[in-house]
């Protein structure tokens, strides 16, 4: 199975919340009682995820079968930089103009948006609050609405000033500036990307990683259960009181905002009961029966692969509700769809979106990126959408600047890698679009006549698992050894050679050599990988060709000095057991995906993703081969748990 962390993902909204009613104003000139014209005061609270190793950790999910652990991150994950407050409102609903609006998520209208430096944030460690460690508070002023408005806010921690910026109170994203009065929830969900969109955008400096960009995360006002989440509706903004001076914000209600990374992250671990004792980044290979041989893997570095280029500055969950056309909840009896998967069981302390008789919320499980529909409205689906690394012809891998992750989990800090949330609609669930974990391990194998297992090139012909040498080991035959693969070759090619017409492979004179500089790959075409001696084009050479050809099964793959590459099975969002299980005969492709595997692969903002090889069965690819197909066509993968944490934590256990 997989494993997947929430890493902590919300962040209770005490970031203007003060525990005394001496904090300053946060916009930094104005330090008395008196706001500025038309301005007000507001008391906002903002919780983070837990830090400390020995805070009670949560979970979420039914108390004997928690689907997601909420589990500690590391400390630079939690650090808080900056922060931006920005304001909607939106008018009150019925006739007496008391009653909260429908839906602000929709309908709600830019205001203002300001932005706070970290000298004028106070952050505090909270004990209280299940789910939450780490609290950011702050008075600030706020626009005043009138009688018949209300006024909501939106919190962004650790943005970065090349993307986000405010001046004079209004707002730009990635160059868009928001129209204040006109503009919605949605233009913070529409796409971003650029070259002020990368993954340090929202991460931090490249190696300190310490800036995790933040905004508020939505909740569900149902739980995740069969019962309740078809009526469930999402709310993000969060609706605040202002206050005509600062006395009164202290001593008024605070507006409880819980936020979330923008980012997910992934770490790589193994608790194989097949790991090498003495070193556990060496795996031994397994059997069909599950019996060690004496083949293992030693694993040099890790990345993901097909991470997308694009985000959404909001998480957006527009079908989290019963009436959209696509709708997740969904619960039709006819679709066999376990709605019940894309919210939470535990609900958030503290949390309000000031409606009336609701009293709890829950964490949501699903977004919809930039690209969800691959070939929609919203988006037409390209390369150019995704970084995909794969090996050129010549060998190298392409793009370049490829950096390999060389810790496991078993180190502390250096072990994660963070990527863009990559979700996508049930029928587009393909590896070319799809987020992996790619794996570059040494091969260590060893052959007839040798003791001990070493990393050496070595040949696999067709399907095949045989492996051969591309030297002769252990004395050659003579010894019991092993012959080189081009001695193999001959033999094999001439049983299958009309002698009497000497069509034969002359082994003294070696009638056939590997070529020079072999790169590893995959080779069908057999004059790839060999000289034939014979003319070109004559029918001794042509019959020669061809009887090679038929030995090898028509592919070659070579794995010059064992460098070897594995897939992790595609990162799994949701496991079976919450109802997105494939019928034994799997698919034929995307489209044979229904509603009820919506969510099946995908990393989610927040989330964790922990993968846990458990056995590996053999040689993986001798380069790194382009995704594609539907996701559930994972020939070949490692065998690997992933796992879900807080951060939220899901979890995954692979086979390689």
């Amino acid at each position: 199975m997989k494993k997947i962390n929430y890493l902590a993902m919300l962040l209770a909204a005490g970031m203007f919340a003060a525990c005394s009613d001496t904090l300053e104003d946060a916009t930094g000139g104005n330090n008395t009682n008196t706001p500025a014209t038309g301005e007000g005061y507001v008391k906002v609270a903002i919780n983070m995820p837990t830090t400390s190793g020995t805070s009670t950790r949560s979970t979420d999910g039914t108390e004997d079968s928690p689907v997601v652990d909420l589990e500690d991150g590391e400390a630079n994950e939690y650090n808080v930089e900056n922060a931006m407050l920005v304001f909607f409102k939106d008018n009150k609903s019925g006739t007496s103009q008391d009653q909260t609006p429908t839906d602000p998520d929709t309908n709600a209208k830019f205001v203002k948006a300001y932005p706070i430096a970290k000298g004028n944030l106070t952050v505090s460690g909270s004990t209280e609050i299940p789910q939450v460690t780490e609290q950011v508070s702050i008075i600030t002023e706020a626009p005043k609405v009138s009688a018949t408005e209300q006024l909501y806010v939106l919190v962004i921690l650790n943005y970065n000033s090349d993307l986000i910026s405010s001046t004079n109170g209004g707002l730009s994203v990635n160059g868009t500036a928001l129209t204040a009065g006109t503009s919605t929830l949605s233009a913070l969900q529409s796409k971003l990307n650029g070259t002020n969109v990368d993954l340090n955008a929202f991460v931090g400096d490249e190696q300190t990683k310490n800036q995790f960009t933040m905004t508020n995360s939505p909740l569900s006002d149902k739980q995740g259960s069969s019962n309740t989440i078809a009526g469930a509706k999402a709310y993000t903004l969060v609706p605040v009181t202002v206050y005509d001076d600062q006395g009164d914000a202290v001593a008024g209600d605070v507006a409880n905002v819980y936020v979330e990374r923008v980012v997910a992250k992934v770490t790589l671990t193994s608790t194989s009961t097949h790991k090498d004792a003495n070193d556990a980044k060496k795996i031994k290979v397994t059997d069909a029966t599950g019996q060690e041989t004496d083949d293992l893997i030693e694993i040099t570095g890790w990345c993901l692969n097909v991470t997308n280029n694009s985000t959404k500055l909001v998480r957006d969950v527009r079908n989290f509700n019963a009436t959209a056309t696509s709708s997740w909840l969904s619960t039709a009896s006819s679709n066999g769809n376990a709605a019940e998967r894309f919210a939470g069981t535990r609900p958030i302390e503290n949390a309000s979106f000031g409606v009336a008789n609701e009293t709890n919320y829950y964490r949501i499980y699903w977004a919809q990126d930039a690209n969800y529909y691959g070939s929609g409205s919203e988006d037409v689906t390209g390369q150019n959408e995704f970084t995909t690394y794969t090996t050129d012809k010549d060998g190298n891998i392409t793009p370049t600047g490829i950096t390999w992750n060389t810790n496991l989990v078993t180190t502390t800090a250096d072990n994660a890698c963070y990527c863009l949330e990559n979700t996508m609609n049930y029928d587009q669930q393909a590896k070319e679009q799809t987020t992996g974990v790619l794996i570059k391990t040494n091969y260590w194998t060893k052959f007839d006549g040798e003791t001990a297992a070493s990393k050496k090139s070595f040949f696999i012909c067709g399907t095949n698992s045989t492996k051969y040498p591309e030297k002769t080991v252990g004395g050659g035959s003579a010894s019991n050894g092993t012959d080189a693969f081009v001695d193999y070759v001959i033999s094999a090619a001439n049983e299958l050679l009309d002698t009497s017409d000497d069509l034969s492979i002359t082994e003294d004179s070696k009638g056939i050599s590997l070529k020079t500089d072999l790169n590893s790959g995959t080779y069908t075409d057999v004059t790839d990988v060999f000289t034939f001696t014979e003319t070109s084009g004559s029918d001794k050479y042509n019959a020669q060709v061809a009887a090679v050809a038929s030995v090898v099964g028509g592919r070659i793959s070579y794995y010059k000095d064992g460098e070897n590459f594995y897939y992790s099975s595609l990162i799994r969002h949701f496991q079976d057991s919450e109802g997105v299980g494939l019928e034994e005969e799997g698919v034929e492709d995307e489209s044979s995906y229904q509603l009820k595997h919506l969510g099946r692969y995908g990393v989610v903002r927040n989330n964790w993703y922990e993968i846990d090889i458990q056995s590996v069965s053999g040689p993986g690819d001798p380069t790194i081969e382009e995704p594609e197909g539907p996701d559930d066509s994972a020939e070949g993968y490692i065998n690997c748990a992933i796992n879900v944490l807080s951060w939220a934590k899901r979890s995954q256990s692979v086979d390689l």
